[in-house]
């Protein structure tokens, strides 16, 4: 591997070093130890059976966890074949024949037909064909699959020199890197091992819950993210963006999030970072530099991020300066009651985002004459936090967010 892809997995692992404080001993082993199980069956799906089974060997608690004898298996046959040796595989189809014939394996077809290629290679076309006549000729039940490869062996017999021969061998797939997927596979199969190991599963779940659409582009990208690594950034590609309830703003300068302990601090140029990555870009002689924009302001000038609260009105057409409600919180109040006397029987939170505002709309049971109406919002306040909003929560929803974009549009 290359030493940028070595760095990226020593900054993945910092997560889980027991330095780190974040996890105890017999966790941190409970995790090595899964983490090496999946890489392990990972590794003999791609078809690395030998270093699957170093990987087994290596940890005495991993070895009773893994297929540590499919694992032999697999290595003892797959290196004789890969010697021109046929030997173990056919040992092994004489021991599971009975399920390879159920299944209508054509493994024992396709040995047939490197032995073939064997002999031809060697010089000894005669045997060969003797061989083609007594094991390939008497083909029950032929198929498509069979006539080709059949017809593909039978031309080596007219390949004059050693480099012709071993030119069309390796176009038509007859040679030792051929047999020893087509064990490799058969083997998976015979063993209902899956093709897509549980090891790809969590590695494409992990990078699409840290995935988002940042991470592509250049002025956003952070070098703490493992998405933003050029290697991940390009196998993320196919997978979808995590998709996240409640947003977390981080810092461009250090990657810690901004919150209550580590507050957003604006510069004048309009970018925004936290106060630990103010006191990183401030210089000796005071001044602070942007990182993106490579602009120096004074200290006095920088000042802390926040959007003032908007005032859009009151909560119902009575007006009561005194129970006033959040933005177009009267627009939930359609039945006459409710907006007679200002009481809100439903209760509805929705949040949504745009460039530059995080908008929430939010509506109180019996915000005007709550104490009288205790009852009834506190009832239905239980029940929509246990069910979940009811319909005419939601469509008061929607009618709120509509009648407060169009009031945005009509004021701009």
């Amino acid at each position: 591997t290359s030493s940028g892809t070595q760095e990226l997995v020593k900054k993945s692992l910092l997560r889980a070093d027991p330095a780190s404080g974040l996890f105890n001993s017999s966790e941190q082993a409970l995790f090595l130890t899964r983490f090496q199980r999946h890489l392990a069956d990972y590794l003999f799906t791609c078809g690395y059976p030998k270093a699957a089974l170093k990987l087994a060997n290596e940890n005495p608690d991993l070895k009773e966890l893994c297929l540590t004898e499919l694992f032999e298996e697999a290595v003892l046959i797959e290196d004789a074949l890969a010697r021109g040796d046929t030997g173990p595989a056919h040992s092994w189809l004489q021991e599971a024949n009975f399920k390879l014939k159920k299944n209508e394996s054509v493994f024992e077809f396709d040995l047939r037909v490197f032995e073939f290629y064997l002999l031809v290679r060697e010089g000894k076309r005669m045997e060969a064909i003797q061989h083609a006549r007594k094991y390939m000729s008497s083909i029950k039940k032929p198929d498509e699959y069979k006539a080709t490869k059949l017809g593909q062996a039978m031309v080596l017999l007219a390949m004059r020199t050693p480099e012709e021969l071993q030119a069309k061998a390796e176009y038509n797939n007859l040679t030792e890197k051929w047999i020893v997927k087509r064990a490799h596979e058969v083997l998976m199969d015979f063993y209902s091992y899956p093709a897509y190991s549980p090891f790809q599963l969590i590695v494409n779940a992990g990078i699409s819950v840290i995935k988002t659409h940042q991470c592509y582009d250049s002025k956003s990208q952070h070098r703490d993210c493992a998405v933003c690594h050029p290697l991940i950034n390009q196998l993320a590609v196919p997978l979808p963006f995590g998709r996240h309830d409640h947003s977390v703003l981080t810092c461009y300068q250090t990657g810690l999030p901004m919150n209550e302990h580590n507050l957003p601090m604006s510069l004048p140029n309009g970018y925004v970072y936290s106060e630990k990555g103010i006191a990183e870009l401030t210089g000796p002689d005071g001044m602070v530099t942007c990182p993106r924009s490579g602009k120096r302001f004074k200290t006095s000038e920088v000042q802390r991020h926040h959007y003032p609260p908007i005032s859009c009105g009151f909560s119902s057409p009575t007006k009561h300066a005194k129970y006033t409600c959040t933005v177009y919180a009267w627009a939930l109040d359609k039945v006459k009651a409710e907006r007679g006397r200002s009481i809100t029987i439903e209760i509805a939170l929705w949040k949504f985002e745009t460039e530059k505002y995080l908008v929430t709309f939010m509506d109180a049971p019996g915000h005007c004459d709550f104490i009288k109406n205790m009852m009834t919002g506190t009832n239905q306040t239980d029940c929509e936090a246990r069910f979940g909003p009811s319909r005419l929560t939601m469509a008061l929803i929607c009618q709120c967010i509509a009648k407060a974009l169009f009031a945005s549009c009509s004021a701009s």
